[in-house]
């Protein structure tokens, strides 16, 4: 006795085949999806960690100025300088000129260590106050996940057009203060 095999069940076959293709291309799709939110995840975390680390060399910055007061603002200010600090265990620091410079060169390397081409700008006079002074640090994240630099973006072109890089930057923090 020979089986035959019916035409309806070679069609339900065949439709059983295309079901299981279209139902893995949904899979696919939704896995895709869940891997993208994933990795915008992971780069929001790093954008914020990356302010995060931004506003605390700022504010350490800051904090160094106001301890050496004898020394603003012509040892402090400017982009550009050495990265290497010119006091050392062996060698201490004298006078308020070369602390300045020990407090740019350790902040300058704490910057290029831990953010991504990362550039300092100290200002004496920020936007239309002549009393007000800020740190500007700067770093190019991913341009799409500027939410938070929004509102540095803005000012930043005012407050220092050709700084460091510092217009060319994706993300600045500014860290102001009233100069004495």
């Amino acid at each position: 006795m020979k089986h035959q095999i019916s035409r309806s069940y070679q069609w339900q076959t065949g439709y059983s085949l295309i079901e299981i293709l279209i139902s893995m291309l949904i899979l696919g799709i939704g896995l895709l999806g869940l891997f993208s939110v994933s990795l915008a995840s992971v780069q929001s975390h790093q954008d914020t960690s990356n302010q995060l680390i931004a506003g605390h060399l700022a504010q350490d910055l800051v904090e160094r100025i106001y301890s050496n007061p004898d020394a603003w603002p012509n040892g402090y200010q400017g982009s550009e300088g050495a990265s290497a600090s010119p006091c050392t265990l062996r060698s201490p620091c004298f006078g308020a000129e070369q602390m300045a410079a020990a407090d740019l060169a350790d902040v300058r390397r704490a910057i290029q260590k831990q953010l991504p081409r990362g550039s300092l700008a100290v200002l004496e006079h920020c936007g239309e106050s002549a009393a007000l002074s800020c740190v500007l640090i700067a770093w190019n994240a991913v341009p799409a996940t500027l939410d938070g630099c929004s509102s540095a973006l803005a000012n930043q072109d005012e407050l220092a057009p050709s700084v460091g890089g510092i217009a060319r930057a994706s993300c600045v923090v500014q860290q102001f203060w009233m100069s004495h």
